[in-house]
């Protein structure tokens, strides 16, 4: 989980002002609700000022059977 915060940390060094911060997950091991808050958990420490764009999960063709089968996220953060 320390992974998700130093990456978006590092994330917010690299993204300019109105830039758009893309963040993704592929591990069953966390969940999208955790792998979220870890990533707005981490912009609020460093004082971020920003806006969730849209957060997603596996789409249609993508069905999800049993619950490590739901493992696909991603939130897309505009940096204001």
């Amino acid at each position: 989980m320390a992974s998700y915060k130093k990456l978006t940390q590092l994330g917010l060094q690299l993204v300019k002002r109105k830039g758009t911060l893309v963040l993704a997950s592929c591990s069953s091991r966390v969940t999208a609700e955790i792998f979220f808050d870890l990533v707005e958990e981490t912009l609020h420490r460093n004082n971020a000022n920003y806006s969730i764009l849209q957060k997603t999960l596996h789409d249609i063709d993508h069905p999800i059977g049993f619950k490590e089968g739901a493992y696909l996220k991603c939130v897309y953060i505009e940096i204001q």
